[in-house]
């Protein structure tokens, strides 16, 4: 049986690429800047797992025993929560913006109104 985080990252990874591929689909119908950038950090973000994995796995479990300890923690606060907290804030950043210029777009393709009919033509009785 696989352990408990091996099976969280694949599922991870199976979710990211489903929004990767959504951030796709946005970006073909938007072809903003907001929308390409969403689907690049979403992207970077999917593969980003395996490649702070990687890091943990070979550089910081080779050299642990160096002397060089502070070099090591810094490789690794970098590796696990400054590159995926910067790239999530990207992305964050861009699906608002994207989804702003969806709401700006739609506002301007509504018709404007030159007159409002009115919603009642029977007049108002007030009973006492």
């Amino acid at each position: 049986m696989p352990d408990p985080d091996t099976a969280l990252g694949l599922v991870a990874l199976i979710a990211f690429a489903f929004v990767v591929l959504g951030s796709w689909m946005l970006h073909a119908r938007l072809r903003n800047r907001s929308s390409r950038m969403l689907f690049w950090s979403v992207g970077a973000l999917a593969v980003w797992i395996p490649v702070a994995s990687a890091v943990q796995f070979f550089v910081v479990g080779n050299f642990e025993h160096s002397r060089n300890k502070d070099a090591l923690n810094w490789l690794f606060v970098a590796s696990d929560i400054i590159a995926p907290s910067f790239l999530l804030l990207v992305a964050a950043i861009s699906f608002v913006l994207a989804v702003r210029t969806i709401a700006r777009k739609q506002a301007a393709a509504a018709p404007i109104a030159l007159h409002a009919p009115p919603d009642d033509p029977s007049p108002e009785v007030d009973s006492v």
